[in-house]
């Protein structure tokens, strides 16, 4: 049942960063606009910088997909070493333990 709502909301509402990948810049300013918009600011200055950090990551992302996406974590060997990694911490944090001790001995 957890699942159901997420999927719902996934589907139904319109995500900046999905509208800016399908290259709606005008709908994903609106989404900006409204999220990030502050009543004192006219020139929306604080929106604006957000929306802009924000195409430009997207124009990255596309670039980086265009070269492989995500089958370069497995082709090249300094992005499979990071990911290697990052589940060996993943592991070595999750088995320590320190999740019970806390659990059982923190602050309450």
């Amino acid at each position: 049942m957890a699942y159901v709502r997420p999927f719902i909301l996934r589907l139904s509402s319109a995500d900046h960063g999905t509208v800016l990948t399908r290259h709606r810049r005008e709908e994903a300013w609106k989404i900006i606009a409204r999220l990030h918009g502050n009543a004192d600011d006219e020139n929306q200055i604080y929106a604006r910088e957000e929306f802009y950090q924000m195409t430009q990551q997207a124009e990255l992302d596309a670039v980086a997909w265009k070269q492989g996406g995500n089958r370069q974590l497995f082709t090249k060997k300094s992005y499979l070493k990071r990911m290697w990694m990052g589940f060996f911490v993943q592991y070595a944090v999750q088995t320590t333990g320190a999740m019970v001790v806390y659990g059982e001995f923190g602050p309450r």
